[in-house]
């Protein structure tokens, strides 16, 4: 009987583990409880990122409450036009909720209402260029205790970047 039981508790945890590893998820107290650094593998490699990469690169800095993601991110840069330098700070706000279908449309109604889902649904309410029906939809296709790998899954208005992936960081 005992032998069976410990089988038993064996085989569901092992079903467990590799769900998990198979389907990421997001849930809103793990993206509350930390700030997060936005990596961009493009600059630095994209299979291994160290602590001391991230902090070399113009990084964006998140943090997200109940409804919304805030974002911050020093412009250091010229202008491509006119060669004039942009020295800035950039702050950029969404609201987001959490699901397990890509929806149609942006639904208001499920702003910090889920606590956990697979794909992350994003609507920019800082810019004055971006309208109602803008949103993107990133899916968590790697989730560990330390980053969290997004891929762009749905984008109104950027066809052309469906399937770029995207690394946020816990910061120290």
């Amino acid at each position: 009987m005992n032998k069976l039981l410990v089988m038993v508790l064996c085989v569901f945890s092992f079903t467990l583990v590799r769900a998990q590893s198979l389907d990421p998820i997001i849930y809103t107290n793990t993206l509350k409880n930390s700030k997060w650094i936005l990596v961009n593998k493009k600059l630095i490699g994209f299979d291994e990122v160290s602590k001391d990469d991230v902090y070399r690169l113009d990084t964006v800095f998140i943090s997200f409450d109940n409804s919304k993601m805030h974002t911050m991110e020093h412009l250091n840069e010229e202008n491509p036009i006119t060669g004039q330098k942009i020295d800035e700070i950039l702050k950029v706000d969404h609201t987001y909720y959490l699901t397990n279908e890509i929806p149609n449309n942006f639904e208001q109604s499920k702003i910090g209402k889920t606590s956990s889902g697979k794909y992350i649904v994003l609507h920019n309410v800082s810019s004055r260029y971006s309208d109602d029906g803008h949103f993107v939809v990133w899916e968590a296709t790697e989730n560990d205790n330390s980053k969290i790998e997004l891929t762009l899954r749905k984008s109104h208005k950027r066809l052309d970047m469906l399937g770029r992936k995207l690394v946020i960081m816990k910061k120290e």
